[in-house]
Parts: C-alpha cells; sequence; structure tokens
C-alpha cells in the first residue's frame, strides 16, 4: 500500500535565527514496484491530485505483475520539444525540401508554445482551436490557418504511427474554406498580353541581375512547361533533350514536388528557340550550373515590373493578380482552351487531384464564356398559331424576330484511350498499348498526315487509270465507266481490270477511314467492295485487352 507525504528540511530563522523544521510545498508518492523495491516521486501541490498520481501507480504495478504494460510510458513522460526533434530528422531522412521542414516544424512549434503544452497528455483539441481562432483574430487568412493546421495534424498522427501515443486527440479538426477567404487569386494572361510581356522583357534593363532576354525565356519556359519557380531555377543544359522526339524537359525528382522525376514535352518551335538561346546567350554556362539563377530572387517583382512596362496591370479591375505562379495557370489555361483531355491535362499539370487542376488554373475568361454560350441551341421561333394577333397591345406592329443561325457547331468531345487506340490500330501504329496518351495523340497525329499524303497519290492515280478506261471504253464498246468521290461503279459489259479494281478498293478504303475519324459511321463502302475484309476486322480483338 502506497501513501504521500511532505518531506521535511531545516531552515535557520532569520528572526530567532534558530533552526526550524519546514515541510515542502509539494506532495510526493512511495509505493513498491512489480519487484518489490520501494520507489518515490514527486506529486503535486494539490494533495488531491497526489492521491490520483498513487493510485495510477498502484494500477500500473498491478497490471505489471500479470505482464500488462503500457507501451506508450516513457513517451508520455518525455517533453513534445523533443518528440518535435524527432519528427524533423524523419522529414529530413524522407528526403523533403529544407523550406518544407522549417516551415512545417515552426508551425508546430508556434502552436506548442503558443497553448503552453509540454508533453503528449497535454495535447487538447481546444486549445489547438483557440490558437487557430487567434490567428483569424489577428487578421491572418483562412489559407494560413489551415496551414498551421495541417502541421499540427500531421505532428499529432506521426506521434501515433510511430507508437509514442495510443491516440491522435486532433484528428477530428477539420479544414475551412479557403475559398470564401482568398487573399490572393491568380489570373491567367491572354495571348496578346503574354505577347506584350515577352517583347517588354526583351527590351527591358537587368532586373535583379536576371537581363531582359534570359527574363523572356525564362517566362517562356514557365508557360511553355508549367514548372513553378525552384524547379525552373534547377534546370541545367542536361535538363534538356532535343533529340527526343518530342523534346523534352526533365526535373529531377529531388527538385519536384512531389518528388518524382518529372517530364514535360516542349512545342518545337519552343525547343528550337530554346536551344538558339541556349548556344548563344548560354554558351559559357557549364553544363551543371543553372540556367536560371532565381532560386533567391523576387520573381513576383521581376514580372510586376516588364508587366507594367508593357501596359498591363499587375492586379486588374477583379483584384486577380498575375504573378510568377500565374504562368503556371497560363499554362493549364491554354490546355483547357485547346480542349485537351482532362487526365492529359491533370498529367502535364502533375497535380494528384483533377479538381485542382480545372478548379483553381482554367481559368476561362470571359470572351472565352461567351463564345461557348453562343454555341448553345437557338432560341426556338413561336408557330403562327401561337400568335394572339399581329398587333401589340397598343396597336403597334409586333416587330418581326431576328434571323438565328439554323445550326450551332458542337464541340467535338475528347476521345477516350479505348478510342484513341482503336484509331491507331486502325492506322497500323506498332506498340500502342504502351504509349501514355499524349504520345499516343502525337503519333496518331503523325500517322494521319502520312496517311492523308498516300491518299491523295492514290486518288490522283485513279483519276488518271479511270479517264484511261473510259477513253478506251468508248471506242467500240458499250459499257461506260462511272467514278465519284467514295467508289468506283462499273457497268457490264466492260469491267475494270482487276488492277483497276484493287487501286479502287484501297482508295475507298482510305476514303472511308477519314470519315470515320471525321463523322464516327461506319465504312459502308468498304463493306459492300470486300465482305470478308469488314467480317475479319469486326472479329479481331484488341492486343490492349
Amino acid at each position: 500500500m502506497g501513501s504521500i507525504y511532505k518531506p521535511t528540511y531545516t531552515k535557520k530563522d532569520p528572526v530567532t535565527g534558530e533552526r526550524v523544521i519546514r515541510q515542502t510545498a509539494k506532495w510526493y508518492i512511495e509505493y513498491l514496484d512489480e519487484n518489490g523495491f520501494r520507489k518515490k516521486e514527486p506529486g503535486y501541490k494539490d494533495k488531491t491530485a497526489t492521491e490520483q498520481l498513487l493510485r495510477d501507480k498502484e494500477r500500473e504495478v498491478e497490471f505489471a505483475k500479470i505482464g500488462i504494460r503500457n507501451p506508450f510510458k516513457r513517451h508520455q513522460e518525455t517533453p513534445l520539444g523533443e518528440h518535435l526533434d524527432a519528427y524533423q530528422r524523419e522529414l529530413e531522412n524522407r528526403k523533403a525540401s529544407p523550406s518544407y521542414v522549417k516551415t512545417t516544424i515552426s508551425r508546430v512549434r508556434a502552436i506548442l508554445e503558443g497553448r503552453g503544452m509540454v508533453f503528449i497528455g497535454d495535447l487538447a483539441p481546444s486549445d489547438v482551436n483557440e490558437f487557430l481562432g487567434n490567428l483569424l483574430r489577428r487578421g491572418e487568412s483562412i489559407q494560413t490557418r489551415n496551414h498551421y493546421l495541417r502541421a499540427i495534424k500531421m505532428f499529432t498522427r506521426w506521434l501515433v504511427m510511430d507508437r509514442r501515443t495510443g491516440d491522435d486527440p486532433i484528428r477530428h479538426l477539420s479544414m475551412l474554406d479557403a475559398e470564401t477567404d482568398r487573399r490572393r487569386e491568380r489570373r491567367p494572361l491572354s495571348s496578346e498580353e503574354f505577347e506584350k510581356l515577352l517583347a517588354s522583357a526583351r527590351s527591358g534593363p537587368p532586373l535583379d541581375g536576371i537581363t531582359g532576354p534570359d527574363r523572356a525565356m525564362l517566362y517562356l519556359v514557365a508557360s511553355y512547361t508549367g514548372y513553378r519557380r525552384n524547379e525552373i531555377g534547377s534546370v541545367t543544359k542536361q535538363s534538356f533533350d532535343f533529340i527526343a522526339d518530342p523534346p523534352v524537359l526533365r526535373i529531377k525528382p529531388t527538385i519536384s514536388k512531389r518528388r518524382k522525376k518529372d517530364e514535360i514535352p516542349l512545342r518545337r518551335d519552343v525547343a528550337e528557340l530554346i536551344r538558339q538561346w541556349i548556344d548563344g546567350e548560354k554558351q559559357n554556362v557549364g553544363p551543371m550550373e543553372p540556367l536560371f539563377p532565381i532560386t533567391d530572387k523576387n520573381t513576383a517583382e521581376m514580372i510586376k515590373a516588364d508587366l507594367e512596362r508593357a501596359g498591363i496591370p499587375y492586379i486588374d479591375d477583379n483584384g486577380l493578380v498575375a504573378d510568377f505562379h500565374a504562368l503556371r495557370g497560363t499554362f493549364a489555361t491554354n490546355l483547357a482552351l485547346a480542349n485537351v483531355p482532362v487526365k492529359v491535362m491533370q498529367e502535364l499539370v502533375r497535380h494528384s487531384d483533377v479538381n485542382l487542376t480545372m478548379n483553381i488554373y482554367a481559368k476561362i475568361h470571359k470572351q472565352h464564356q461567351k463564345g461557348a454560350v453562343e454555341q448553345l441551341p437557338p432560341v426556338p421561333q413561336p408557330k403562327p398559331e401561337q400568335c394572339l394577333s399581329d398587333e401589340g397591345q397598343d396597336g403597334d406592329a409586333l416587330e418581326p424576330p431576328r434571323s438565328l443561325p439554323s445550326h450551332v457547331p458542337i464541340p467535338p468531345r475528347p476521345k477516350s484511350i479505348r478510342e484513341l487506340r482503336r484509331e491507331a490500330s486502325q492506322l497500323g501504329i506498332k506498340g500502342y498499348c504502351k504509349l501514355k496518351t499524349a504520345e499516343l495523340i502525337q503519333s496518331i497525329a503523325r500517322a494521319q498526315e502520312e496517311r492523308t499524303g498516300k491518299d491523295r497519290l492514290v486518288g490522283q492515280l485513279v483519276e488518271r487509270v479511270v479517264t484511261d478506261h473510259q477513253q478506251t471504253s468508248s471506242n467500240g464498246t458499250d459499257g461506260v465507266g462511272q467514278f465519284d468521290d467514295s467508289e468506283v461503279v462499273v457497268t457490264r459489259p466492260n469491267p475494270l481490270p482487276n488492277s483497276m479494281i484493287g487501286i479502287q478498293r484501297r482508295a475507298s478504303s482510305s476514303l472511308v477511314s477519314d470519315q470515320m475519324g471525321m463523322e464516327g459511321v461506319e465504312p459502308t463502302p468498304l463493306a459492300r467492295l470486300d465482305p470478308k475484309s469488314s467480317a475479319s476486322a469486326n472479329s479481331a480483338t484488341s492486343p490492349c485487352g
């Protein structure tokens, strides 16, 4: 049976000079552990709290005697500061960027010290919520509040995963909607604005050690690849592969935000401009030196100066900002306006959540929205019997309705990966199952371009042969050859030669394939010419499964 007590000590009385016996302000507990050894530990100034501590210790001893121990006891007695240091080492071992580690640890430490949390048992949802509320009351945004909450929740979740505690006390705290209090919302640049920006940068003076032509190339790379500022700051000559088809720009996993090797294809004209710039302006730069030393530069002020010189507002009338990161949004918006499939767009922008790609970066301007609205079906015109009279209420003649377009074109639906593979199979592209969506689209475009040239030559050959055959048939025979755009129809008794029919079938097959790609109809002329080939094509299975 344990006990509580107050130790005594002697002290000289300053008035009388005699030594007196006094008790400590704090209570102590005394008990026997599971091995029978006497233990003495300090308690609290409050007697009731010390008695509760003694009961807890005696309960632990009873559990230890039957083999049940508290696995978190040592960690519960360790200060949270030491746990936070261990969490920092964990982040560093994961190869997280130094800036990310520094920001995360500083936010967690601010919450712990701000609310006086010393041990794991001191972690309370109410204290964390109070700290977050103070941030908002100080004028911080909801997004900043969410950043702090995300940091502390990652820390407490790590405590559970590392077996330092058995429960996460703040797991139920949730984020607030940052859209209701977004302080900085970016806008993409239009084609005209981007052209003016490049011209302003090329002719502008050096800013923060970056020359005008270098800034123009910096903006060009950012808006045609979607890479972030730190990622572009790590680009070297070896990051480009101008020999590949298409040319690519690669980023190392240690630099990429998602810690993966990123590779973005480049337009050939953009790649050629970059190659000429490297051979000219950067010919003296080493192969491992950064081409854009901007990691420690204020790129927001840099692009702001170039925009003002071009007469483009840095913040428009709606409060939208066109800073350096807005060039990444310009890249995503241009992909959306080009009707790029959503999956391909997500891969190019390198987002794990497609909603982030569409909702934040794909900013559609009002002129684009206007074009989309104009594609809606026309307003139905009232029938004559629906009109009550030929005159209005005041006796004025009703104005005739304005003429509306009879047909509004509907934008094409992006093709799925299955449709793309089927089209690649019809075009005879080898290894199309292993190609990614973007590579598959490029391969199909090149194959269609080559096939169009071949079909044009075959059409000319067919037309020449048919003309020669008709001239020959008109001398002493009754049969006449007839030719139209899709197939050759020959009436007896003067049939075409077998070689001519083979040419006619190939030409008809090419025309049907083109018609399928544009209108999605069945190849009826080819099936009528060669039913066996059509049946075999329908029965074939895709090698992609």
